[in-house]
């Protein structure tokens, strides 16, 4: 099983990237992608209002980095659940994750979950595809935290931000 762990990150002045780290059900990386930082002028500030952040996360930043992947991932893991409207875009499932402690009590369905770790979907309901994956996610996060890609991520972008905001100064 391929899982693509796709996240943004954001930096002084505004500036957004979006990563995705696409690994095998063990978490090994198989291949990682970053955008270039997305700086939203105040114009469009103005125009796209409470909707910016869908518009910079998922237009600029996540469906890009999905269609520029080589390795077809077999479910999406996000941590902004404003990225779980993608799944109207794509055929794959796309899951917002999280730990039990970040969720309000009663919030979530404990069927066919990783124990400590919460997944959200967005629809209305849930198919064969969604479950088959939530129960492949359950045995993997068996032996693997499932949340700890994302911290590689965040370490792996900011290096890059940093080495490319230095060499432009």
């Amino acid at each position: 099983m391929k899982l693509c762990f796709l996240d943004a990150h954001t930096f002084d002045g505004g500036a957004v990237r979006g990563s995705a780290l696409v690994t095998d059900e063990r978490t090994r990386p198989l291949e990682f992608r970053l955008t270039d930082p997305v700086v939203p002028t105040e114009l469009q500030r103005l125009l796209y209002g409470a909707v910016l952040d869908e518009h910079v996360l998922g237009d600029l930043c996540a469906v890009p980095l999905l269609d520029a992947l080589r390795e077809a991932p077999d479910a999406v893991l996000v941590r902004d659940q404003t990225l779980l409207g993608l799944q109207d875009l794509r055929d794959v499932p796309v899951l917002w994750i999280g730990r039990d402690e970040d969720a309000e009590p009663g919030a979530t369905d404990e069927a066919d979950r990783p124990p400590g770790v919460l997944l959200g979907y967005h629809g209305d309901g849930e198919d064969e595809a969604l479950k088959s994956v939530r129960l492949a996610l359950r045995e993997i996060s068996e032996r693997y935290d499932l949340l700890e890609p994302f911290e590689r991520m965040q370490a792996a972008v900011a290096q890059v931000h940093r080495g490319e905001v230095a060499a432009a100064s």
